[in-house]
């Protein structure tokens, strides 16, 4: 009975892989992919204005040897359209699915680059300092940028947990002295 079910699950396996290997290259995906690829750049190009990343020399995840805000999304997406040529339309397709990486990666770097440049960690002191010079912005990996950008946000909501709890015990320290106040007149 277990060799049932494990034939089973293969044949489930390559039916996924055949369906897959089917929507490979269709102008459906590739629209949808263009539409995500547009959709992840409009939010880079409204962090852009927040974030100098010429300073940063951020360098595409897809295109090593250009810097990332310097791609031309655009043009690239025109390149990679759907042609009806099923060999090049898989390419397509592919090269797509790297933009998408391409794209999220640089927001996700330079959302961190924003946080670090509103110096969140000197307004609020109990931020670990360890986040500082966590990587060189021109050579890094996707792995290090989720991660870096994961322990500053973590760091960030450590310390407005802190700063709340801060607050709501002076609010209560400003409660009882009312308090006394009060009934000291009367």
């Amino acid at each position: 009975m277990q060799q049932t079910n494990r034939k089973l699950t293969v044949n489930w396996r390559s039916i996924d892989v055949i369906l897959m290997a089917h929507l490979l290259g269709r102008k459906s995906c590739l629209e949808s992919l263009a539409n995500d690829v547009r959709d992840i750049q409009r939010t880079i190009d409204s962090c852009l204005v927040k974030v100098d990343v010429s300073a940063g020399n951020i360098r595409s995840w897809k295109f090593p040897d250009k810097l990332s805000h310097e791609l031309d999304i655009e043009d690239l997406l025109q390149v990679y359209s759907f042609s009806n040529d099923p060999e090049f339309d898989s390419l397509a397709h592919i090269v797509m699915f790297e933009l998408v990486i391409d794209r999220i990666l640089f927001l996700v770097q330079i959302v961190t680059q924003y946080l670090e440049e509103i110096k969140i960690d000197e307004q609020i002191p109990i931020v670990n300092k360890e986040i500082k010079n966590y990587w060189v912005a021109s050579s890094v990996t996707i792995g290090l940028a989720i991660k870096k950008f994961w322990k500053k946000i973590n760091h960030i909501s450590h310390a407005l947990t802190e700063v709340d709890r801060k607050v709501s015990i002076a609010v209560f320290i400003v409660s009882l002295k009312e308090k006394a106040i009060h009934i000291m007149c009367h």
